[in-house]
């Protein structure tokens, strides 16, 4: 309830009114998605090369994504914890 006092001290007071509050439902934990850029898929370099990775890694309803890793057809090519997230793959020959 709610009581109201006007300056020659008349009062009134309001209904009282029932709030239940009830717990509330678990979070529920999203996934990550990322997206990595250039190089584009399938796309072509000369060796020899340093190609930069980057991703784009996001968590809906948390501002925070630990760790992302970069890695290609023979494994892990690096990770990092900082915006934004890139890591370097050196080519000296062809074909890999």
């Amino acid at each position: 309830m709610a009581a109201a006092t006007d300056n020659s001290n008349s009062r009134t007071i309001s209904d009282p009114v029932t709030v239940i509050v009830e717990k509330a439902a678990p979070a529920v934990n999203q996934l990550p998605s990322v997206t990595i850029s250039p190089p584009i898929n399938n796309g072509t370099v000369t060796s020899p090369a340093l190609i930069t990775l980057t991703a784009i890694a996001s968590r809906p309803g948390r501002s925070v994504v630990n760790v992302v890793e970069i890695s290609g057809d023979r494994g892990k090519i690096g990770e990092t914890s900082t915006p934004p997230y890139s890591c370097s793959i050196e080519f000296d020959k062809e074909g890999i």
